[in-house]
C-alpha cells in the first residue's frame, strides 16, 4: 500500500502544495511541487493537496498535518467556510472515483 505525505502552504502568494509518494518497492516515488499564482488560505491549500493525493491510483494511506481537514473528511466535523465546503466536496468525490482504498490519517507537524 503506497504511503502518501500531503501539505499545503496558503496565505502566501503564490500559494503551494506538495505530495510526497513512497510505495512499499521504492518504485515510483517522487515530490511533487504545485505552486499557484492565487492566494490561498492554508485550509484551502491543505485541501487541494489531499485532492492530489486522492488522484493516485491504488490503495494508499494519505497522512496530513492538518487536524481540520482529517476531522471534517473522518469525524464529520462542520464546514463553515463556503469555499471549503466546496473543496471538501471535490475531495470526497475524487475519493470515490479513485481506484482503490484511500484512508486520511493525521500526522503532528512535528
Amino acid at each position: 500500500m503506497k504511503k502518501i505525505w500531503v501539505d499545503g502552504s496558503g496565505n502566501t502568494k503564490p500559494s503551494a502544495i506538495c505530495k510526497v509518494i513512497e510505495t512499499k518497492n521504492h518504485d515510483g516515488d517522487g515530490i511533487e511541487l504545485i505552486i499557484s499564482p492565487k492566494r490561498w488560505t492554508n485550509n484551502e491549500a491543505e485541501y487541494r493537496a489531499l485532492i492530489s493525493g486522492f488522484l493516485e491510483s491504488g490503495d494508499a494511506i494519505i497522512y496530513t498535518d492538518s487536524k481540520l481537514v482529517e476531522g471534517q473528511m473522518n469525524e464529520g466535523w462542520k464546514i463553515n467556510d463556503e469555499k471549503l465546503k466546496h473543496l471538501h466536496n471535490a475531495a470526497i468525490d475524487a475519493r470515490v472515483i479513485a481506484l482503490g482504498e484511500k484512508n486520511v490519517e493525521w500526522i503532528p507537524r512535528e
